[in-house]
């Protein structure tokens, strides 16, 4: 069994990182064991972020190839339940030192429940996103984001049910890396060539239909809040929304360089959470910037 669990772990660390980029992934069991250092120094205050080590191990289940062949073990679903310990062990071992022990009980049946669960094989989602940005349906039929939707509904109740504001900006900020995914997609060089229209226009459109489907995601939730009258949350909820806009500059300000992309994006993102939205006031300059890069690749001189 361990030497099944090994194998089950390298393939999970390849399909992240090329092989034999052991300094990779020793970073990210360093960070994920740093942000389970946070949150047993924080646990009261963030206790309910730890939710999103479990979903993080829930959408890899749902979205993994090989249950087919692991069926053919008898034990396989035990194997599963080991694996995914192994990798939640940060968060595991913080339950344990914070002595919560209805958690350590729940997670377990919780994770062999959804094991256990048959895989339903949807034959088609007719998702509201415009075609003219294909990167929103193909992402979401590539990942299942699908899913995630009715469980943000949920996290979003419980968490005005409960009073809870931290929860609920840690679901407004799970939006806002779910809408920000599509432009970490990118058209080819040749594409851009071949544009009709000049780069001030080509940037407003992508902006309008890329704010427009993450409006599409945010609904459901200020629905919700207008509801519960949550007036004060509401103002959160257009967060997707900008980090969608944010991003889609930033595809063209970056447009050769993916890691400086998501490096800049999670900074200046960061930044206008942390100084209230002050940052965004660089904004047209980045969107000067993404302009003259869309023309330096169409080879337009002004």
């Amino acid at each position: 069994m361990v030497k099944s669990l090994s194998y089950l772990m390298t393939i999970r660390f390849r399909k992240l990182f090329s092989k034999g980029d052991y300094i990779a992934i020793i970073l990210l069991i360093v960070a994920y064991f740093l942000i389970a250092g946070v949150l047993f120094y924080n646990y009261e205050r963030l206790r309910f972020y730890s939710a999103v080590f479990v979903l993080e191990a829930v959408m890899y289940h749902w979205n993994r190839k090989d249950i087919e062949l692991l069926r053919l073990r008898k034990n396989y679903k035990i194997l599963l339940l080991a694996e995914y310990l192994l990798w939640l062990s940060p968060f595991v071992i913080v339950l344990v030192l914070k002595l919560d022990w209805e958690v350590l009980v729940v997670l377990p049946l919780f994770i062999y429940g959804f094991i256990s669960l048959p895989k339903w094989h949807f034959k088609l989602i007719h998702y509201p996103f415009s075609l003219a940005e294909p990167f929103w349906t193909i992402l979401f039929r590539k990942y299942k984001l699908a899913v995630a939707l009715p469980l943000s509904l949920a996290i979003g109740y419980l968490a005005i049910q409960y009073q809870n504001d931290n929860l609920f900006l840690g679901l407004i900020l799970f939006l806002a890396v779910i809408t920000s995914m599509p432009a970490f997609e990118k058209e080819r060089e040749e594409e851009i060539k071949r544009l009709q229209i000049d780069a001030s226009s080509y940037l407003r459109q992508q902006w309008r239909i890329n704010a427009l489907n993450a409006f599409f995601l945010v609904i459901p939730i200020g629905i919700v809040l207008i509801f519960f009258q949550k007036w004060s949350l509401l103002t959160f909820a257009i967060l997707p929304v900008i980090a969608a806009v944010v991003n889609v500059v930033l595809r063209y300000v970056f447009f050769k360089n993916a890691l400086l992309q998501q490096l800049f994006f999670v900074f200046y993102m960061g930044l206008s959470v942390t100084f209230y939205g002050i940052p965004l006031l660089a904004f047209p300059f980045l969107y000067k910037k993404a302009i003259n890069h869309i023309n330096t690749i169409k080879y337009v001189e002004y």
